[in-house]
């Protein structure tokens, strides 16, 4: 994009309309001033706007007008990524916090399910999967340093299996937790969080055979 000379003037203070300057600490052996420019995008390409230290580019530089250059030069790539990071699941604690409230009474996530699904959790299955999301699925992921739901590969997802047979649970029960698991991950694959499942059809439960196969083929409860 082509801009004014106004706008990459910092005196006219143009530039504002798109993004804010404010300063970093830089090391003095490395910088020839011990700060430089850091720029907080304001708008997305949209027009929206984006919380405060949401889209950022730090420059090397302590001179206002090259800093003001250098926002309008990374804009649109800046913005670009901020788009397709806005969508995406958060990592961290917001993804622990997710999974603790997948399955609360009427959570967004229930809601939804039971639209695109057509089936309800009822109490004691809700119930289930909070004390499996707690007493298992999370202090596993922990262990295992996963922190984003993208981050359950197809081994993180075997590995549960392993995880939860080492308790000694049986195989019917192992079946039941992880369509707990196999419900947060579609949510996730139908809403764009998840690029693709980490299995693929036939290989989510445990293998089993006879009376107890029909019955979790069936997902009782559900």
């Amino acid at each position: 994009m082509v801009y004014t000379k106004e706008e990459l003037d910092p005196k006219t203070e143009k530039y504002r309309k798109y993004f804010d300057l404010t300063t970093v600490k830089r090391e003095p052996g490395k910088f020839s001033e011990s700060y430089s420019y850091k720029i907080r995008y304001k708008l997305d390409l949209a027009g929206e706007k984006i919380p405060q230290g949401k889209a950022t580019y730090t420059t090397k530089t302590a001179l206002s007008d090259e800093a003001v250059k250098i926002g309008f030069d990374n804009r649109l790539e800046v913005l670009k990524k901020y788009g397709l990071n806005k969508g995406k699941p958060k990592g961290g604690k917001s993804f622990y916090k997710m999974l603790e409230s997948y399955y609360q009474e009427g959570s967004k996530y229930l809601q939804d399910d039971s639209v695109s699904n057509k089936r309800v959790v009822v109490t004691k299955s809700r119930r289930d999967a909070q004390t499996f999301i707690e007493s298992d699925l999370i202090p596993y992921l922990r262990e295992n340093k996963i922190f984003r739901i993208e981050e359950i590969t197809t081994p993180v997802y075997n590995g549960l299996k392993t995880y939860l047979q080492a308790k000694g649970l049986k195989d019917k029960t192992i079946n039941n937790r992880l369509n707990f698991l196999t419900r947060i991950l579609d949510y996730h694959l139908r809403n764009g969080g998840l690029e693709k499942l980490p299995y693929t059809k036939g290989t989510a439960l445990l293998r089993i055979t006879g009376k107890q196969e029909k019955e979790d083929a069936e997902m009782r409860g559900y």
